[in-house]
């Protein structure tokens, strides 16, 4: 059985187009997958969800930090 978890960001302004974070992903069992979307409302208000990183597996015994940017 898969553990998820869903974290939030509070709402952006439409010029915040970057995201900075530090993650962990070790275990002595297999390790899933860390998946980063974006959600966004369109210029006709539709909501689009894009997936902006995938990270699979282990990475390692140390922290790691990531920095996405993304146009619209």
């Amino acid at each position: 059985m898969a553990d998820t978890a869903s974290i939030m960001t509070p709402w952006l302004s439409p010029t915040s187009k970057c995201i900075n974070f530090d993650f962990l992903m070790y275990s002595s069992d297999s390790m899933g997958t860390l998946n980063v979307k974006v959600v966004e409302i369109n210029d006709r208000n539709a909501i689009e969800n894009s997936l902006l990183s995938e990270i699979t597996g282990k990475q390692g015994i140390n922290w790691k930090s990531k920095n996405l940017k993304w146009e619209r």
